[in-house]
């Protein structure tokens, strides 16, 4: 038998009492739901909001021994609306932005950044709206915002 019972991204959104793009970031970060191809409208079964119920919120925690953490880039889409529609506004200057993943070791759901060479300025998504710094390259600022966030946040 088929399962009918599909929910779109205001019913899980709803349920979960987290905003549309925080549950598309989920969706895309632990590979479930299913995305309507042309629309970037998203189908989710009861399965897909039972994965996506246990979640963290804000910033990565300071680990306890004080040691980096280690994280990867990857590629993929970002979906968080603030980082989108900076992206938006820097093409339609002529600006060229780099977005992408940052995949954190150890924890399931990853950051999305957005990275603007010319002016040297890196915006992070985890969750929440981005956090923005004026940085050297792009990997300095993502080991930054996840070792050192006060260094961070001085460089807004």
């Amino acid at each position: 038998m088929v399962d009918l019972d599909l929910l779109t991204t205001a019913d899980v959104s709803a349920i979960l009492n987290i905003s549309t793009r925080r549950v598309r970031a989920i969706a895309q970060a632990r590979g479930v739901g299913y995305k309507l191809p042309g629309s970037g409208q998203w189908l989710f079964d009861c399965d897909d909001v039972a994965a996506m119920q246990d979640r963290p919120v804000g910033r990565p925690k300071e680990r306890g021994d004080k040691m980096p953490k280690r994280w990867r880039l990857v590629e993929g889409d970002i979906a968080a609306s603030d980082l989108l529609e900076e992206q938006v506004k820097l093409a339609d200057q002529g600006i060229v932005a780099e977005g992408g993943l940052v995949v954190i070791e150890g924890i399931a759901e990853a950051a999305e950044y957005l990275w603007v060479p010319s002016i040297g300025r890196v915006g992070i998504a985890w969750g929440a709206d981005a956090d923005w710094a004026d940085v050297p390259s792009r990997d300095e600022g993502i080991e930054m915002w996840l070792n050192d966030g006060e260094q961070f946040a001085a460089r807004n």
